[in-house]
């Protein structure tokens, strides 16, 4: 019974907090039109008070500009900042209402999960230029070998049938400084690590 009443509440919570965020959104929307139309109309009596001859581009590009920094750099950040505020908040909240140490947990989950890519970014990034280095030297091989068979095509829609001893050796050269540089960087790898 306790459950189902709990469970009641936290829908009827639920419901009453996106028919406020809906409402939120509008009043901000309202807000930010009331500002920039009182921005417009100081704009344009400042131009027209003026008595110089301005241009109409750069007017408008300044008025653009200004309802852009009121809407995206300021309004809507302040927003977005304390709807997240009032999120956590809430949660926290609800967590604790079931009980605490399920909100302690949590906690510890949302800490670990913003500091651990800090902390394996080091490992991430030094894991990442080692594979590229691998990938570059695979590549430059591969590279190669095909550079060997599209000779070996050619001399054979050229008419000659067999590559010439010169050619297997480059082929065979090639693939042996491959897994020697593969070989070399892995045990200097090993070292670094």
């Amino acid at each position: 019974m306790l459950f189902a009443q709990m469970l009641a509440l936290q829908l009827a919570c639920l419901v009453f907090s996106a028919l406020l965020t809906y409402y939120g959104n509008l009043s901000l929307e309202q807000l930010i039109q009331s500002y920039l139309q009182q921005i417009r109309q100081e704009l344009a009596l400042h131009i027209f008070n003026d008595g110089q001859a301005h241009d109409p581009a750069q007017a408008q590009n300044q008025l653009l500009k200004e309802g852009d920094l009121l809407t995206v750099s300021y309004l809507r950040n302040i927003y977005s900042s304390f709807k997240a505020g009032m999120t956590v908040l809430a949660s926290g909240g609800a967590l604790l209402s079931f009980h605490w140490s399920l909100f302690i947990t949590c906690l510890i989950f949302a800490l670990m999960q913003i500091y651990l890519p800090r902390l394996l970014d080091r490992q991430l990034n030094h894991a990442n230029h080692r594979l590229a280095a691998q990938n570059q030297a695979y590549l430059k091989v591969l590279g190669d070998l095909h550079r060997c068979l599209s000779l070996a095509w050619f001399k054979e829609k050229a008419g000659l049938a067999l590559l010439g001893p010169f050619d297997l050796i480059f082929i065979g050269a090639t693939i042996a400084d491959y897994l020697r540089d593969r070989k070399f960087n892995s045990s200097k790898q090993k070292q670094e690590d």
